[in-house]
């Protein structure tokens, strides 16, 4: 009986918990007043659909991974973390600098160890959440003591600014996320991540262009895809 309860204990899964939150923005900053200047739209029409007033944009000699390292920083710096003890990244992006290699190799630009781990989930809007969902898991299983979760966007890159109907909705930015291990109860203590996924609306919002289906070639790039 004695054995049993120690294996018990042995393999009872450890809670985890957001220990803090770092965000990065560029300082550019798009108002709707400036897209007025661009496209048949207006500031009233974009914030009563939206609710968005101004979002921001990445300069020409900056990318996404300065963003990601920004903001990952920032939260290590709130946990007084070190980069050295951080031994898994996951970054969630749909606008990586490269499509290979991925937008967490950020760990060298933050000076975390090449011991750890690192690799990007590819989810777009839910990216950061399934990568949470994530995180948690690995902690709780006692593999993973310090996990960044990274949602960094540059979707500025993307974006058609002749398209009203999307250019207003997206902009720049990052957040981070330290998930470490705690006691129940303790603050920051993550209860549980739900997410879902319906793959029949997959063609509602797409970026067709430079995947696998549609290489990048001139008539891609003509297509607006």
């Amino acid at each position: 009986m004695e054995r049993t309860e120690t294996n018990l204990m042995a393999t009872t899964p450890k809670r985890s918990r957001i220990a803090a939150l770092g965000s990065y923005f560029p300082s550019q900053v798009i108002t709707n007043h400036d897209l007025e200047k661009i496209v048949d739209t207006s500031d009233q029409w974009i914030r009563e659909r939206t609710g968005i007033k101004e979002r921001r944009k990445l300069r020409d000699n900056e990318q996404n991974s300065d963003m990601a390292a920004g903001a990952a920083l920032a939260a290590l710096k709130k946990a007084g973390v070190s980069p050295h003890e951080v031994d898994l990244i996951i970054g969630a992006t749909t606008s990586p600098d490269r499509w290979m290699p991925s937008l967490a190799t950020v760990q060298a630009k933050i000076g975390a160890p090449p011991t750890g781990t690192a690799f990007d989930m590819l989810a777009a809007c839910a990216g950061w959440m399934a990568g949470l969902q994530l995180a948690d898991a690995m902690v709780r299983t006692g593999y993973y003591k310090n996990v960044l979760v990274i949602g960094s966007e540059a979707l500025s890159r993307f974006v058609n600014w002749k398209d009203r109907s999307t250019c207003v909705l997206f902009g720049d930015g990052a957040g981070a996320s330290l998930v470490q291990p705690c006691k129940p109860g303790e603050r920051g203590e993550i209860l549980e991540v739900e997410v879902h996924t319906d793959g029949r609306y997959g063609d509602i919002l797409d970026l067709p262009g430079c995947g696998s289906q549609s290489p990048a070639s001139h008539s891609m790039v003509d297509g607006n895809l």
